[in-house]
């Protein structure tokens, strides 16, 4: 028997028996075949890839911060927090949508319930039709600016 079927038949809190139910997320990514867990993961596949997005999403935007943080320190521009860094790279045009970047922000915490099925489909939908574009525009002004740079000590 696997362990997540285990858990949920003994006297395990009202939380492990609600996250190892038959229609929770943590039993479908069993590939125990006694609990016909094997094809509810086949099933959830796009669910995972999801998720996988999300957790994508999530530490690209870290990485985007923090290499903000990293560029305004390097121009003498004193920033300690996420927010503080959002609104100078703002202010010096590295960032184009301010209200984006912070909501971005905000949500940030968000992306870390990809088992809630509405906060996935929420997430995903705001990757995809705002996030993603405002990440890849400060790629493309850090990586002009990273060129202007090299060709200027060259």
């Amino acid at each position: 028997m696997p362990i997540w079927c285990y858990i949920c038949k003994t006297n395990a809190t009202q939380t492990w028996v609600n996250k190892t139910s038959d229609g929770n997320n943590v039993s479908k990514i069993s590939n125990e075949p006694s609990c016909n867990c094997k094809e509810q993961f086949l099933k959830q596949a796009f669910s995972l890839e999801q998720a996988g997005m999300i957790q994508f999403y999530a530490f690209t935007f870290e990485l985007a911060w923090k290499t903000i943080e990293d560029y305004l320190i390097d121009h003498q521009v004193s920033v300690k927090f996420p927010r503080d860094t959002i609104k100078e790279a703002f202010h010096y045009q590295l960032v184009e949508d301010g209200d984006v970047w912070m909501d971005m922000l905000e949500k940030r915490n968000l992306m870390s319930h990809t088992y809630d099925e509405e906060l996935s489909k929420l997430a995903i939908d705001l990757i995809r039709h705002s996030y993603f574009e405002a990440i890849s525009v400060l790629y493309h002004k850090l990586k002009k600016k990273n060129n202007e740079f090299f060709w200027h000590y060259q």
